[in-house]
């Protein structure tokens, strides 16, 4: 269909209306949701668009915005990370491009599923879609062939969400110390220097054996410093990342009296499990319930410049047994 379609355009033979419904045609979204959601959580929801569909040489910027969101007779008003309201996202369609999704939240402060009754919702949007044509020369741009450069339309999506009590277990905490030389060795973590004192922190893992949902924190003595969240696919490879300030966040010897370099500031980074991360996915419903600890991780202030960092050694990754009788975070 793809080919018939290039050549009619080629040839200036599609009228506007077939040449725009081949370009819905190419991304055809669709609205996937956390589906159960406890009372306290945000609704959690993504924007999906599929591969395109589209033959060679022609491409469109495909874009989107949220104007209305509503779970059962509530109105999720309040913006969340990422947008819920009056958020929304954009994708480049051409032959061969790969899936994309945009993940959006409802906030529970804003009382979005407060007031529901617990049982089964319709989580309903209404997305206003623009289309932009970059095709180029494969279509002629004179009237009355020619399609228009930008064209619009709005759709209403939903998704199914089951509403549960506060104290429902919608993540499960795994703990299975057998998983933890697994999960050792899988997660990475790097320290790259920034000006006016901050490093950033950036956790890698390739391909874990459970899903990871943790909070990354800085540990020094009694001390511990939130650095980042994220959370990792079981089986894939991802990253997260945040930033700390060494220079308000960590004590570190001052430079000797003869002007020479920093004592390194040590610190353990520790990914603890949480739950909250985890229920700020659409899939994640169950977790290894370990710590994994990079101990003793030495930054060095550069000997020019004492705004900045370097790694003075790795640290090491270090799996904790999580108790049995360990409680959800």
């Amino acid at each position: 269909m793809g080919d018939v379609i290039a050549r009619a355009a080629d040839a200036g033979k599609l009228s506007n209306e077939k040449w725009q419904r081949y370009a819905w045609q190419a991304a055809p979204i669709k609205l996937v949701a956390r589906p159960v959601v406890r009372r306290g959580d945000p609704v959690v929801f993504a924007i999906v668009i599929p591969p395109s569909r589209l033959a060679d040489g022609h491409a469109f910027q495909f874009e989107y915005q949220i104007d209305r969101a509503r779970v059962g007779d509530v109105v999720g008003s309040t913006a969340g990370p990422g947008g819920t309201v009056g958020g929304g996202g954009w994708k480049s369609l051409f032959a061969g491009a790969d899936a994309a999704q945009s993940r959006h939240e409802m906030p529970e402060a804003g009382n979005t599923v407060a007031a529901l009754r617990e049982g089964h919702h319709t989580l309903r949007f209404s997305l206003r879609q623009e289309m932009f044509d970059r095709s180029g020369s494969r279509r002629p741009r004179n009237p009355p062939l020619g399609p228009p450069m930008r064209f619009e339309q709005t759709r209403e999506l939903t998704s199914q969400v089951t509403v549960v009590p506060k104290d429902a277990v919608t993540v499960a905490i795994v703990s299975d110390a057998s998983l933890g030389p697994a999960v050792e060795k899988c997660v990475t973590a790097y320290f790259s220097p920034t000006s006016g004192g901050y490093c950033d922190v950036v956790v890698e893992a390739d391909k874990p054996p459970i899903d990871l949902a943790y909070t990354v924190v800085a540990r020094h003595e009694d001390w511990e410093w939130r650095v980042a969240e994220g959370h990792l696919k079981a089986g894939q490879s991802g990253r997260s990342a945040g930033t700390l300030k060494l220079l308000t966040d960590l004590p570190e010897p001052p430079p000797d009296a003869a002007g020479g370099e920093w004592e390194p500031a040590h610190f353990d980074l520790v990914l603890r499990p949480s739950v909250e991360q985890a229920v700020r996915t659409l899939d994640v419903t169950r977790i290894w319930g370990g710590e994994v600890v990079f101990r003793d991780v030495a930054l060095r202030r550069g000997p020019n410049d004492g705004r900045y960092y370097g790694p003075v050694a790795p640290g090491n990754a270090a799996a904790t047994q999580p108790p049995t009788s360990r409680p959800a975070p």
